[in-house]
């Protein structure tokens, strides 16, 4: 289907079951699994960037995060990558958590928090570090059973803060109330890490 409907585009598939098909020179069926770094990084050597990525594995959290994770950085500026069947994420015999729908461990609440990273130049934390992610998405779509993100520089500018902090305006005991701001600011970053390794104890 791929490559009737793309007439000039070469199609490149991963699948865990090993198929002997002959769908012409434009079709690459690698044979391998979606957490095996070796083969996912064979591909990407071989083909460099792509336009579409689209992730119809197996919709298990582990394997959707470990497989984004480690070939997002392949898709060209402009691309889409797709999750498909992120129903999985409700469904306890996938992986999912239908009881608890806070559950972190699912393809759908790991997606929900690139919403953050949209927008992280709008997060008042100047101790925030954005990362590759942070960087290099600006859309992100939810529909039934399927996630779209866009790769593409992200380079929209908080209207309110300036380095993810909030200015002190005024002319009256500015340095004081910069000093104020300051402090709270490092005492805020040090509480949420603080609560954070307690967490994971």
């Amino acid at each position: 289907m791929w490559r009737d409907f793309f007439k000039k585009g070469m199609i490149v598939g991963l699948d865990i079951v090993k198929k002997d098909l002959n769908l012409g020179q434009r079709v690459k069926i690698f044979h391998g699994s979606q957490r095996d770094p070796k083969i996912l990084d064979k591909i990407i050597n071989k083909f460099k960037k792509f336009d579409f990525i689209i992730d119809d594995g197996s919709h298990r959290y582990k394997d959707v995060k470990f497989t984004f994770e480690h070939i997002f950085y392949s898709l060209k500026d402009g691309g889409y990558y797709f999750i498909e069947d992120t129903q999985s994420s409700y469904i306890r015999e996938l992986g999912g958590d239908g009881a608890n729908l806070n559950n972190q461990n699912t393809v759908i609440n790991y997606f929900k928090k690139m919403i953050d990273k949209i927008n992280h130049r709008e997060i008042e934390n100047p101790f925030y570090k954005p990362n590759f992610f942070d960087k290099n998405i600006t859309e992100i779509h939810f529909y039934h059973n399927l996630i779209v993100l866009k790769k593409e520089k992200n380079l929209e500018k908080s209207n309110i803060l300036v380095n993810n902090r909030r200015l002190v305006g005024g002319k009256n005991l500015v340095l004081l109330r910069r000093f104020i701001k300051n402090t709270k600011y490092f005492f805020l970053h040090y509480i949420a890490q603080f609560k954070l390794l307690f967490r994971n104890y």
